[in-house]
């Protein structure tokens, strides 16, 4: 797995891969639900995946290592809008087939899982939207740990420093890895129950 934390790609096969990787994937990703600024509530389901690699080690059931792989390879790209299964599937060293089949047993896809995901970072930056800078670093992940496998994942750099408005919804849908700010808040207003604008517009309302 290409990354932070090389899951997949430093071994070949995701179930070969070392249960330290996947301590610092989850480390990582403890990490940026806990930040100040613009926190990244955790995909259950994920944490489950990479608690089980750990424990089991070596041992691992290849279907939990490779989803492992697959959903931290996603947490780690969500803002990447050219983010698709053939890369994922990549990633966690098995093919588009096999991935489906993964994400079917839990009930879902992997279309629908990085659209929740992407939902859900949306969300955290416009909830923080009241102030400028914490907004901006919403967009930013923790600084993912070294592991020597390659650069860092796209959404993990520094957050832009500065002052200015908050941003529109259309500015945080692209931060998210959307191509459309239509879709985007379609897609909002589906998933939570009201639209982006409102949340935004509640965030950087003084008198709330």
């Amino acid at each position: 797995m290409a990354g932070a934390t090389g899951t997949a790609g430093a071994t070949g096969t995701a179930g070969a891969s070392r249960p330290d990787q996947y301590a610092r994937a989850l480390a990582w990703i403890a990490g940026r639900a806990t930040r100040a600024e613009g926190p990244l509530r955790p995909d259950e389901r994920t944490v489950l995946d990479l608690v089980t690699a750990i424990a089991a080690g070596p041992r691992a059931a290849p279907g939990a290592a490779h989803r492992a792989a697959a959903r931290c390879y996603i947490e780690e790209h969500l803002t990447d809008p050219c983010l698709g299964a053939a890369e994922i599937a990549a990633a966690a060293c098995i093919s588009e087939r096999q991935l489906s089949r993964l994400f079917a047993a839990d009930g879902g896809s992997v279309p629908a899982h990085v659209l929740g995901r992407r939902l859900e970072l949306a969300y955290s930056i416009l909830s923080a939207a009241s102030s400028p800078d914490r907004a901006r670093a919403g967009t930013a992940s923790t600084p993912a740990p070294a592991s020597g496998t390659g650069p860092a994942p796209s959404g993990t750099g520094p957050a832009p420093s500065g002052t200015g408005p908050a941003p529109t919804v259309a500015e945080v849908a692209a931060r998210c890895g959307f191509t459309s700010a239509a879709y985007f808040s379609h897609a909002f207003r589906r998933h939570f129950g009201h639209r982006a604008g409102d949340l935004r517009r509640d965030a950087t309302d003084p008198n709330r």
